[in-house]
């Protein structure tokens, strides 16, 4: 895939196949988030990677889906295969981290999209009940999560009009409402 297709191709998954990531994409994965740019190089970024099923269920219970859409659910055949937690090394004096957290995020969903596989970026998560799951230092900072696999939905952008809610069609696929060109972008004056 060219790069002007991954970017504009890319769409948040929820819902996945079984079949496993492969180890080496697991690996292109944080290489990808390793080689994001870093506010002044600080680098204080580091991933937890849960890929032990009986871990990724206990951790799916302390994550939130789907926040527009009410009662949404996900079964046990159809969560992710893979789950990366973002950390940031406290250790590492920084101010920029939140940069660095979007660039490196987007970067693991873009390679994994590249790679046939679907990614869902989770904000909406506890981080506290997590910290104890895996017994995560204080001085780590719990970001957020990001899951992966090979996708079992499709999402689908469209013109956004009265709403930018996102919502399920009649066959389940996500349908997300993006803001036009022409109400973002101004040039050389703001209107």
């Amino acid at each position: 895939m060219k790069a002007e297709e991954v970017i504009f191709t890319r769409r948040t998954i929820r819902k996945f196949r079984q079949d496993p990531v492969p180890d080496e994409v697991i690996r292109g994965i944080i290489e990808a988030a390793r080689l994001a740019p870093s506010g002044a190089n600080r680098q204080p970024l580091k991933y937890l990677i849960v890929k032990e099923k009986k871990l990724q269920s206990e951790l799916f219970r302390h994550l939130r889906f789907a926040g527009y859409i009410p009662d949404y659910r996900i079964e046990p055949y159809e969560r992710p295969t893979l789950y990366v937690l973002v950390l940031v090394d406290k250790r590492i004096p920084t101010k920029y981290h939140c940069y660095d957290v979007g660039a490196a995020v987007e970067n693991m969903m873009l390679y994994a999209h590249s790679k046939g596989i679907g990614s869902c970026w989770v904000i909406a998560i506890d981080r506290d009940a997590i910290r104890k799951l895996f017994k995560i230092p204080d001085y780590f900072e719990i970001d957020c999560c990001v899951v992966f696999g090979y996708p079992a939905v499709k999402s689908f952008v469209e013109d956004a009009t009265d709403s930018i809610e996102y919502y399920l069609d009649e066959e389940g696929n996500f349908r997300v409402p993006k803001r036009r060109f022409e109400e973002i972008a101004f040039v050389d004056k703001i209107p």
